[in-house]
């Protein structure tokens, strides 16, 4: 099956994951992605480390993830010879894609104005923390900052209690939702490359895209509104919320359309008789009696297992779930069936469950393979770029590119 990008070529100067990760996806659209490090190597290489995850040459998951299928190559960009180099690439570039901060692109000369003027027909695509103007333009912006903590998700779904602490942050979560965004304004602008002949500007951060994402509660926190925030279980109602079974296992009931659900909803329950109590006979008199009615139905819930409960809810296909645990994925039959998981086979002959990319065209599935080591495809797009074995050894010696290979050496 041809891929709807092959043919269209991609410079990546990125680090961390928002970045990569769009260029994953890329990649997995059929575009050759060459992702440029320094030297020193993203760092994100190294960080699985940090959490007891293998990240060397024989087992990287972690890294593998959000670089699998792009050509990785090592320049130093402040070597004459190295920005050399980078500039063949760009020059047969389609696509330029980074998170380097806007400032260390102009003084590298790879601002917007000096690129368009030099590749007109290059898409540019950049990313951010904050954003490219104002106060916090500069400041660095990891999810965990810009996209987390900044926008009220960590302090406003704080569970209310005298020794209540923030929720931890998801990791990378953020990155990967706003890589996702950035990959869409990219596909658009090579959309509009084919009808005007001219490159566009991409960008976005990641405070922009959780505003975003959080639009829904941006808007219902105004003054104007009386939401307050953090909100308490309770607060949702009866008809949705998570009740803890008799097992330990919590459950999610979301009934939006309450006229539609009730009468099933209290049967299940065992209760058929409370639409008949006039607290809670309506959709108005339950908005009125959340409390109430969350007494009568939690005590319940606490009586069964979660797997009864749900087979008892599914059976009049209620919407409800089990609150499961990032290990469960591992195992559900219904990421399997769908090839939403798959397993990734490492150099050292170890295996791990991964995810596989979102998006796929027709049946096609996009794989995760063990991604270049630092400097492992530097030779060999630098031939490409029609060096001669005496420029490459030169730029290798020099320190303007670093070469390896697996198992060691250059």
């Amino acid at each position: 099956m041809t891929k709807p990008l092959e043919g269209i070529k991609v410079v990546e100067l990125s680090t961390y994951v928002a970045v990569p990760a769009c260029g994953r996806m890329l990649a997995d659209m059929g575009a050759r992605v060459v992702k440029v490090e320094s030297p020193k190597g993203d760092v994100w290489r190294i960080h699985g480390a940090n959490n007891g995850i293998r990240s060397d040459e024989g087992e990287n998951p972690l890294f593998d993830l959000f670089n699998s299928g792009k050509e990785c190559i090592a320049l130093d960009l402040k070597n004459p010879s190295g920005m050399e180099a980078f500039h063949r690439l760009l020059g047969e570039a389609d696509v330029f894609l980074s998170n380097t901060r806007m400032k260390s692109l102009v003084k590298l000369g790879l601002g917007w104005e000096e690129m368009h003027r030099r590749y007109p027909g290059l898409v540019y695509a950049t990313l951010s923390g904050f954003g490219e103007k104002g106060p916090e333009a500069q400041s660095p912006g990891f999810d965990s900052v810009a996209f987390w903590a900044k926008t009220g998700f960590l302090a406003d779904m704080t569970v209310r209690g005298e020794n209540s602490v923030p929720v931890q942050h998801p990791t990378s979560v953020g990155d990967t939702a706003t890589g996702a965004l950035l990959l869409g304004g990219i596909l658009a602008a090579l959309l509009q490359r084919e009808k005007t002949g001219r490159g566009e500007r991409i960008s976005t951060s990641l405070y922009s895209a959780a505003i975003w994402y959080m639009g829904c509660m941006v808007i219902m926190a105004q003054d104007k509104y009386g939401l307050t925030y953090p909100k308490s279980r309770e607060e949702g109602g009866a008809f949705r919320a998570q009740f803890r079974c008799a097992d330990g296992e919590w459950i999610m009931v979301m009934i939006l359309d309450e006229a539609k659900y009730a009468q099933a909803y209290f049967e299940a329950l065992g209760r058929g008789d409370l639409l008949s109590d006039p607290r809670f006979a309506t959709v108005q008199a339950r908005r009125s009696s959340k409390r109430e009615l969350f007494q009568v139905v939690e005590p319940i819930f606490a009586r069964r297992t979660s797997g009864e409960w749900l087979a008892e809810l599914e059976k009049r296909d209620i919407p409800c779930t089990r609150l499961n645990h990032f290990r469960d994925i591992a195992g559900s039959e219904q990421a399997w069936v769908n090839q939403y998981i798959e397993y990734e086979d490492f150099p050292d002959g170890g295996r791990a469950v991964v995810p596989c990319p979102p998006i796929r065209f027709g049946e096609e599935v996009c794989h995760t393979a063990p991604a270049g080591l630092l400097g492992e495809d530097t030779v060999r797009v630098l031939e490409r770029l029609h060096y001669s074995e005496a420029e490459i050894r030169g730029f290798l010696d020099q320190g303007a590119a670093l070469g390896h290979l697996r198992g060691g050496g250059a």
